[in-house]
């Protein structure tokens, strides 16, 4: 059971996209397409601009590291992801940002640059209702977006993502450290500004939104957690299985909604479902292995808030043990070899209901019965044969002659061959009985 729960954890269900994970914000991209494809912008771009803080620098500047990931690249193009967040902010009725009705918190934060990493810390903390003072040692706030973007450009995206909040500017003061601050504060962050030289723009945005979320989480935790590296997607995907289909348009322009929705419906999610779309039973309850995992768990092991355990109690009863799920699955995941472990230990604690064993065992136990079963050669002789024909006692019973006439042909090849008529014991393997089914053709 252990093993059978550890293999379902490397499940890549919930890994992220390719190009999500290429992205410096990570956010939800699978989403976010999906929402285009309804013809949602207004969601699609509240997704956005929540993720990214100032989205009209980032469609202006943003490198495209999704590009090269996808992989649409090797079958026909790369999904336009930059244009149709693009078109999200264009198509948009409301791209105001979202009014937080918080209280403020008495607590003085520092953040020190007002560049794109200063910017992106401060209107975070802002959000959250800190009291913010940005300091800045030259004497106007975007940094290196001066040299990159037209002023009303970035100027007017950074008024509108603090128009409603409040701060503190203070311009041509330099800070070389703590001790070197002018004020009562109670934490400072210093951005990096022309010490992260190495990171793009899109990075640099990114690290402030990360740093302001860390630093919350200290100031609620009274934990201060790295910066960790952001770790590779796992997911698995053959481009070879997908289908080709053009993009939307050709030119390099601003997407009209049609356009957009078009350019969204070509991007297929990359989310690795093989066992999903070959098992009719998980497409059935609608779960991939992880939630199976999940509910089973408590199923199996119900506490005090798990109810009596009958979360899954059917779903572990439906699976036939094909095999079809670990054939596919990149990961060789055996969904169907949990779910009988899982079927076996409810059965072992008696809490399995009958309902989900008891026609099965009845039907194999009529199927192994006088009626029914039988092992030797056609014509009654004890002699010993050299073949065996074993037809299945559901062949048998569903149509007969497939069954007869398939051992005629085979007696006409061969004379000695016997048949045996019976349960081959999935029955008992279906209803956790694992002791049973190995007692079949002992």
């Amino acid at each position: 059971m252990d093993e059978a729960k550890r293999l379902i954890t490397v499940c890549l269900d919930k890994e992220e996209p390719f190009c999500a994970s290429a992205c410096p914000f990570h956010y939800d991209t699978r989403e976010f397409a999906a929402r285009l494809r309804r013809g949602s912008f207004n969601a699609a771009f509240r997704l956005f601009a929540n993720a990214v803080g100032f989205p009209s620098i980032v469609t202006a500047l943003c490198d495209e590291p999704c590009k090269s990931a996808c992989p649409r690249t090797k079958t026909d193009a790369a999904i336009e992801l930059r244009r149709l967040e693009r078109a999200a902010l264009d198509h948009a009725a409301n791209i105001k940002p979202n009014s937080y009705n918080l209280p403020p918190k008495d607590i003085k934060i520092a953040v020190i640059g007002a560049g794109l990493e200063g910017l992106g810390c401060a209107l975070r903390l802002c959000n959250r209702k800190y009291q913010i003072t940005l300091f800045e040692k030259s004497g106007r706030i975007g940094g290196s977006l001066w040299d990159k973007l037209p002023p009303e450009v970035f100027l007017n995206d950074i008024e509108t993502q603090f128009m409603y909040e409040q701060y503190t500017l203070r311009l041509n003061e330099e800070i070389d450290g703590p001790e070197t601050l002018s004020g009562d504060f109670d934490y400072v962050y210093m951005a990096a500004g022309a010490g992260s030289a190495g990171l793009s723009d899109m990075e640099k945005l990114a690290k402030g939104l990360r740093a302001a979320a860390l630093i919350e989480g200290y100031l609620k935790t009274g934990v201060m957690k790295p910066d960790e590296p952001h770790k590779p997607t796992r997911m698995k995907l053959d481009p070879a299985a997908l289908f080709p289909v053009e993009p939307a348009v050709i030119h390099g322009g601003a997407l009209s909604k049609d356009e957009a929705v078009t350019e969204a419906k070509r991007c297929i999610g990359c989310r690795c479902d093989a066992c999903y779309r070959h098992c009719a039973m998980m497409a059935y309850f609608d779960k991939f292995p992880s939630r199976i995992a999940d509910e089973v768990a408590v199923t199996v092991n119900p506490g005090t808030l798990d109810g009596n355990g009958t979360v899954a109690t059917r779903l572990i009863s439906t699976c036939n043990q094909c095999g079809l799920c670990a054939e596919v699955c990149p990961e060789d995941i055996d969904v169907g070899a949990f779910l009988r472990a899982s079927h076996s230990a409810m059965r072992e604690k008696g809490a399995m209901p009958w309902a989900f064993h008891d026609f099965w065992l009845r039907d194999m136990a009529q199927a192994r019965g006088p009626e029914y079963a039988f092992h030797g050669l056609i014509d009654g002789t004890d002699k010993k044969p050299r073949y065996l024909f074993f037809p299945g006692c559901q062949l048998s019973a569903s149509e007969p002659r497939y069954a007869t006439g398939a051992y005629r042909l085979l007696l006409q090849a061969a004379s000695d061959t016997a048949i045996a008529l019976g349960c081959c014991g999935a029955p008992a393997i279906w209803a956790g009985d694992m002791p049973l089914a190995g007692t079949v053709f002992t």
